[in-house]
Formats: structure tokens, sequence, C-alpha cells
């Protein structure tokens, strides 16, 4: 799919180069460069020219200068591309733009597309820009409701827009083009009008430098004058007749946090419906397959289908022939599918192997690449993946869609009861409650000792860009760190091959495949060394996260007193369950507390895994390389009551409801466990109490705010009241049994 870009030139020699440049590197390589130079009097004309010499895909028009409308107007008209973008010629392109707006096309297939911006100052510090008033994924109903996002003030700058090329020049242009002051905010409007399908999207790509002498700083007459002329030129669009109505309207149209939470919520139901459904589907219609079989299948059918822009092309459910033919069944195009789009990652050797080892002793198994009715069984359940998950996992959002796709498939793995107890998926609001509690920076690097789906992982990497966004001003070098964290600053291990599979696709869907996660016993197998690449260099780990599994010695604490003896600095954050800190762990604990301090113990609610009616846990938060002493403060924080409530764990987490403040009680835990009792806010001081523990003990690792020896008057009553209504309560249920009894 060819992607045209049009650039007006005018008079900007300065900035020209790296616009062009940041178009020209773009991982999608199908585009055509238009250089609409507007009459420039610099250098501008002659560096069009020299890079058209350079790259065939660049063509240069040079007319007399007419404004910026003018200018891409000329442009479209030369255009060839299905899609068109708008660059102007001070600003510049990250490498991705182009790639992430093809995934949304080849998703939504939307008419026009949005996206965020960051404003640019002259010492090269950007800040990002939300166009549009929604924070989160959102289709337009109608190009009304667009309408009505860009009268209220958004969306009117037509450089962050993706449109296709037949509505750009389906706009009437000729109420724009003596404009040069607000034309955007017009041609917007007009642009609008011709789409059936917007969405807006959340990546920042576009960098819009803000220049002090342009000529949108420095208003004139004649600018001022525009500024009119488009006033006058919206009245006309909206019919004047209806223009008070219509401004009345938009003044009420705000999306409250409840109406977003209901939204969320949709998209949720609308993803557990879709993997419910695959799994019945598959299980029911589909014989022969296995649960390990099915995780497979959704994997490789996932990564198959992803595509790398301009390199690896999606793969089609068309391309699929159900051939018989040796090297060429189904299996094995899917396979060499998976083979290009790993290679173009970068994937190291070893791992690339192993994930193709794996998907491809079921892909290339005969009974389910055997043809009956003119289909095989690979094909058939190939076509349900894709159109049951590609609209959710084809544009990359794919924090929503992994927690639940991981969710689903661990169900389908088919564990025993004791193991089903060990592979409990962390909710990610916890994932990243841990990630802060080890105090996670662009310069951690973290480790996981049972990844489980690498939840935890991701948790901590996505920690790790936006603390690497927020400090870095220059793209160049955010992009280059953004990559080291990646590749060398993430490891995790997990011993189950089938949820090792899906902790590597979790890592792919979140636009990473670089990451040490290895397919190791942890105990047993791992020595702290890089499992990729640097295979003889110790991982120099100073951030523990791990939910382990719970049957292992010491409720799993051994794992944590084999990572943080292979630590020399750092923090760590496990959540557990508590009876390793009560009894279950003395061993483990006291070798611990010889090499690490503990800072808190924190008791999370009752029902926080999903799908688990009464597993107390705790979480247990340590500096490493420095022993606990006897007289060291530990926080003890009871927080069971965090906020959310959760009205049916069996379902899924869009049935977590904040219903007291459940942000800002995490925000103060994590202020807590750093800075102590003078963040004390929310949290009243009989769930926050600060102690000692015996380091020789081990078993005194939960404990609670002690409880005031003087009972009052009213603390009497109710004890008497709770007694006197316990009593009742069993008289009542003898009764009840007497009655079954009887027959009644």
């Amino acid at each position: 799919m060819k992607v045209s870009i049009v650039i007006p030139v005018y008079n900007t020699e300065k900035y020209l180069k790296q616009c062009i440049d940041s178009v020209k590197n773009q991982t999608y390589e199908d585009l055509e460069i238009l250089l609409v130079d507007d009459g420039a009097s610099d250098a501008s004309p002659k560096i069009c020219d020299d890079y058209a010499k350079q790259d065939v895909r660049i063509q240069v028009i040079h007319k007399q200068n007419g404004g910026l409308s003018d200018a891409r107007n000329t442009g479209i008209k030369f255009s060839k591309g299905e899609y068109v973008l708008f660059l102007d010629s001070d600003d510049y392109w990250d490498s991705k733009l182009l790639e992430t707006m093809y995934k949304y096309i080849l998703c939504y297939q939307s008419d026009l597309i949005i996206f965020r911006y960051n404003i640019v100052n002259e010492n090269g510090n950007f800040k990002e820009i939300n166009p549009c008033a929604h924070s989160i994924l959102y289709h337009y109903g109608s190009n009304k409701e667009f309408i009505e996002e860009i009268i209220k003030g958004f969306s009117g700058v037509i450089f962050c827009k993706c449109m296709k090329r037949v509505i750009a020049e389906a706009v009437d242009v000729k109420k724009i083009k003596d404009i040069k002051y607000g034309e955007d905010f017009l041609h917007s409007l007009y642009v609008a009008k011709k789409c059936n399908k917007i969405i807006s999207v959340p990546e920042a790509l576009y960098y819009n430098r803000l220049n002090t002498f342009s000529v949108c700083q420095t208003p004139t007459l004649k600018q001022i004058y525009d500024s009119t002329s488009a006033s006058d030129a919206i009245c006309e669009f909206l019919k004047k007749e209806n223009f008070d109505a219509f401004i009345e309207k938009v003044k009420k149209l705000q999306l409250s946090q409840d109406e977003i939470d209901k939204l969320k919520e949709k998209r949720e139901r609308e993803i557990d419906a879709s993997l419910v459904r695959l799994n019945n589907d598959i299980y029911q219609n589909e014989k022969g397959l296995g649960e390990n079989d099915r995780v497979y299948l959704v994997a490789a059918s996932i990564i198959a289908t992803i595509g790398v822009p301009g390199k690896v092309a999606p793969l089609e459910k068309s391309d699929l022939k159900s051939s018989v033919e040796e090297g060429n069944t189904d299996g094995d195009i899917i396979v060499r599918k998976i083979k290009a789009f790993l290679n173009e990652k970068k994937l190291p050797r070893e791992k690339k192997e192993l994930i193709i080892r794996t998907l491809q002793n079921t892909l290339t198994t005969e009974n389910i690449n055997k043809v009956e009715n003119g289909e095989s069984q690979l094909k058939r359940v190939f076509t349900k993946i894709v159109d049951d998950l590609g609209i959710y996992y084809k544009i990359g959002l794919s924090t929503d869609f992994t927690g639940k796709l991981f969710n689903e498939m661990y169900s389908w793995l088919g564990f025993t009861q004791d193991k089903l107890n060990d592979v409990v998926l962390t909710p990610s609001y916890v994932a990243n409650l841990l990630v802060k509690l080890a105090r996670v920076n662009k310069d951690s690097y973290v480790w996981d000792f049972a990844t489980g789906s690498a939840g935890l992982l991701v948790a901590a990497m996505n920690e790790m860009l936006i603390d690497a966004k927020n400090k870095i001003n220059s793209p160049e070098q955010l992009a280059i760190k953004s990559a080291e964290i990646k590749a060398n600053q993430l490891l995790g291990l997990e011993i189950l091959p089938s949820v090792y599979m899906l902790a590597i696709l979790n890592m792919i869907l979140m636009g990473d495949g670089s990451s040490n996660i290895l397919n190791k016993d942890s105990l047993k197998d791992f020595k702290g060394n890089y499992g990729f690449g640097n295979t003889n260099k110790k991982f120099p780990a100073d951030a523990f996260i791990l939910n382990p599994p719970y049957s292992a010695p010491g409720n799993g604490m051994i794992f944590v007193e084999k990572a943080l003896s292979m630590m020399e600095k750092g923090y760590a954050a496990i959540i557990i369950q508590n009876s390793a800190g009560s009894g279950k762990a003395i061993t483990y604990n006291k070798n611990i507390l010889k090499h690490s301090t503990l800072l808190a113990s924190i008791k999370m609610p009752l029902d926080l895994f999903v799908g688990k009616s009464s597993v107390q846990t705790n979480i247990y938060v340590f500096r490493i390389g420095e022993a606990h002493q006897n007289d060291d403060i530990v926080k003890f924080i009871d927080f069971s009551n965090d906020g959310y409530t959760r009205s049916d764990r069996k379902k899924s987490s869009c049935n977590l409801r904040d219903t007291d403040r459940a942000k800002e009680r995490y925000k103060e835990l994590v202020d807590l466990v750093r800075f102590g009792k003078s963040k004390l806010k929310i949290f009243t001081e009989k769930e926050y109490y600060e102690g000692t523990i015996d380091i020789e003990n081990g078993s005194d690792w939960n404990q609670t705010a002690p409880i005031d020896t003087i009972p009052t008057l009213d603390d009497f009553k109710k004890t008497v009241n709770d007694y006197l209504a316990w009593e009742v309560s069993n008289l009542l249920k003898c009764q009840g049994n007497e009655d079954e009894r009887l027959g009644k």
C-alpha cells in the first residue's frame, strides 16, 4: 500500500534536511515524497532538487507562492498513494510513524486517523500534545462527533492526520486557498465532512517545531482578516440556522470519567467474549488439538499476521491454499512467515530457533494439515483466530488485550489443581505497583525468576520507557536508550514451555522480541548470565520483581533467596502467600536477612487474584546488599482496602471498580514505603505501623498495629452486639438444618 507524503516548502533551509531525512528513514518504505516548493527564496529549492537526485521516491514541484493550503493541494494533485499525510518542512517524524499508521489502517480501514504529536522548542525539548479530547483509542460514530471535537478546540491541525487520498481530493479548497491564517482549522472541518470512519490513536510520533519567527507567532492585519474569513466560512459550513443550537450541544459534550470507564469495560467485555468464543469453538469443533496445541496455534497465528511494514507482509487468510504439496502445506507457509518476521526483529539466533522449533512441532503435523472438503484444519483454525482476535492485536493495542489473552489461554492449558494454583496472573495494576516499589527507572536492570506470561517484565519495561521519555530530550538518544532497555535490561525465566511461549508472544505484542526471556529452571539451571547475546556476561540485576509459584519450598521464598543472593545492590518487591512470612519460610527468610533489609510488609486484599477464592497475599519490599539489623524499622501496612471493589472475581477485571480513591491509595502506598509516616494522608494509623522484626525469628513479618489495651464502653457494647448476632445466626442455621432434615 503506497502512502503519499506532501511537504510544502517555504524558506526552511535550516530544518529542511532533517525533515526530509525523517521521511526517507521510515521503517515503512512503500511511499512517495512530494516536495512542493512554494516559491521559496532561500536555499530550500536546491536542497529539494538535490534530494530528488538521490532518491527515486522523491518528486519536486516548483510553483509560485500561494500559501500553505495551496501548496498542500498541489501536492495532493500529484499524489498517487492510497493514503496521504502532510508534513511541515520545519517539522520531522519518528522513524516508525508510517509503520504505526499502516497497522491501524490494516486493522480499521478508517478514512481518517488522528495521532498525537510533540511540540519541540528551540532547545530540542518536547512536550506531547493530544489533538483529541479522548485519551483512549476512540471510534467516532459519525463525522458530526468529530466536527464537534474540532469546534471544541481539538483536532484543528492538519499535520497530525493520515487520510485517504480520495478524501483529500474531495475537499472543496476554493474557500480555503486564499486563507493563510486559520486554514488548518477550516480544512479539518471539510475533511471531517467527507469521512465515514474516524479514529484517534495514542501514539505521538510527529515533532512540531515552535518557531519564534513563525507566521503563527506574529499575527498581521492580513492574518486577522484571514481569521475572520475562516470564521465566516465555518459559520457557513455549519449552516447558520443551526449554529447556536450546535454550539450549545458542543459545550455540553464531554466524556466523564465514568463514561470513559464504561467504554473501556465495553471493550474488555468484547475481548472476553471473543476469547471465550474462540476457545469453545476450537475445543468443541476441532478434534485432536491438545491444550498446548491451541496455545501454540494462537501464538503462531498472531506472529504470522503482525507483519513488518515494507518488509514482511502480514499473512492473509487467502495465502493459505490447503495444499498437500511437500513444503507448501498451510503449516509450511505459516512457519516461513514466522521465520521472516523473526528475522526482521533481529532476534538472537538461539532464541529464534527455539521459538520456531516449538511452534513448528504443532504447525507441521500431518493431521492438522490434512485436507478435507478443500480445507485443512489449520487454515480453519487460523481463520477463526484472525477473525475473532485480529481487530485487537494488529494495531498493537496490547495492554488490555494481552492480559485477557493470557488469562484465557492459561485456562486452556489444563493444569492440575495444584499447578493451576501456581499459575496465577498478577493483575496489571499490582504489577505496576511492584515495579514502583522496586524503584525501577530507565537505568534499572530488572529480572523475574518465575516470569509466567512476562506481565511483570512488561510493566517494568513500560515504566523504564516512560522514565526515559521524561528524562531524555533528544529523540535520537531516546531511541537508542529504548532499544538498550529492551535488549539488555530485562531478564525473565519460565520453566513451563507453553507458558514460556505466552511470555515470548506477550513481549512481541508489546513491541519487543529482544528481551532475555529464558526457558529455564531458575533454581537449577540459571547461573546469572545473559541468555542470549552476551552469554558469558553476568546480568547486572539491581531490581527484582516476583509472583512465585506458591507450592515451591517456603511458599516460593526459595526463589527470593536465590535471586537476592546473586545481587549486589538494588531493591526487590515480591507478592507471595502471606504464610511465607509467618512460619512457612523461616529458614529462607533468615538467610535473606543476612544480605538484605526488609523495608515493608504490605497486606493485600483477600480477593486480589481473579478466579481465586481466598489467597491471602503480602508484598515484601527489600533493600539489597545490606544485612537487616534488629533495630531496623519495618513499615507494616494493611492494604486490605485498596480502593477497588471486585464484584465477581470469576469473570475478569472488567468488574474492577474504583470505589474509594484507588489510584490515590496506590500512589500513597508507594510513598509510604519510600518516605515513611510523613506521607500518611488517606491511610489511618491503624493501617500503617512502624515496628521491628527479630532476624533470628523469620516468622514475624506480618505484624499489625497494636490494639489499645484499654477498651471503651463503646468497644464493650460492640463486642456484646457482635456476640449476640453470632449466637442468633447459629441458632437460625441450626433451625434451617433441622427444617431440611424434616423435609420442610
